[in-house]
């Protein structure tokens, strides 16, 4: 179960959206079990977090988890990160509006930085 999930229409009709709320705290074999867990039921995983620091850390367990599962097994999967602070006021739908986004079957490294 997602911390938040939001339901909203627009002009394509009604869209969802979940979202991870993230401190950084978890050990890189809990998180990799968490995204496990996402990645069946979820093509793009959205981590918020408070600062970034801890943006930044979540980024590197992302990577590592990249690299743990395999490229293969991530076809058209997506992961965002950025923090709280960074998504006022913008459409979080948009890549560009996430300080990182991974594609893993593309490279273990983020496509975009803000």
């Amino acid at each position: 179960m997602p911390d938040i999930f939001c339901t909203f229409t627009g002009k394509k009709g009604q869209a969802r959206i979940y979202f991870e709320y993230e401190c950084g705290n978890h050990t890189q074999t809990d998180f990799n079990s968490k995204l496990n867990r996402m990645v069946k039921v979820m093509r793009v995983l959205n981590f918020v977090t408070p600062n970034i620091d801890a943006a930044e850390k979540i980024c590197e367990q992302v990577k590592n988890w990249i690299k743990n599962r395999g490229a293969g097994s991530l076809k058209k999967t997506k992961v965002r990160v950025t923090t709280i602070r960074q998504l006022k006021g913008v459409n979080v739908f948009k890549d560009e509006n996430w300080r990182y986004v991974f594609i893993p079957e593309k490279s273990c490294e983020p496509t975009s930085q803000l």
